[in-house]
């Protein structure tokens, strides 16, 4: 199973926020182990690392506004 370390950075936690290791782990989110062997780490000092949370919030890509309704590709535009 591939682990990843998220090492350094700020955990977001229910009444806290912490500097700490996190391991994902089969799509799990583990506080880190000193001794934890993992497949990749990932250097995430100064950031921070909010479990759980998913951003919905997305603009769009390749000039295309996805908050603007549903594109069209054979008429090239959007419909609200």
């Amino acid at each position: 199973m591939k682990t990843i370390k998220l090492k350094g950075g700020f955990v977001v936690k229910p009444n806290s926020v912490e500097r700490a290791d996190v391991i994902i782990r089969g799509g799990r989110v583990e506080f880190a182990a000193e001794e934890d062997d993992c497949n990749e780490i990932i250097d995430v000092t100064g950031k921070y690392v909010v479990p759980g949370f998913v951003d919905i919030h997305f603009h769009g890509y390749n000039l295309f506004e996805f908050t603007s309704g549903l594109y069209d590709p054979k008429s090239t535009i959007f419909n609200p």
